[in-house]
């Protein structure tokens, strides 16, 4: 289905511009929007609470957020300059 197709891509993409590091902050949006798509459509599937596999996406993509920009040193962001795309 469309739906599928739709997060496996942004999934696709958004991980590889984060293991990049370019636009790191937009990326990290796409992916908990992504995440958000993905529990309701498996909470309609099944229960929510047997949903574990969410949970860790959603724990490690809050720790990006709450990451200092300053702690990514090696990144495309940092390279081009891209620092003013944090909100």
């Amino acid at each position: 289905s469309f739906i599928v197709t739709y997060t496996s891509w942004i999934e696709l993409i958004g991980g590889m511009l984060l293991i990049a590091g370019l636009f790191t902050y937009p990326a990290i949006y796409l992916l908990c929007l992504n995440i958000l798509i993905v529990t309701i459509g498996f909470s309609m599937a099944k229960a929510m609470w047997e949903n574990t596999q969410v949970y860790v996406r959603l724990i490690l993509l809050i720790f990006l957020l709450l990451v200092p920009s300053s702690w990514t040193v090696f990144s495309l962001d940092q390279l081009f300059d891209l620092h003013h795309l944090k909100p």
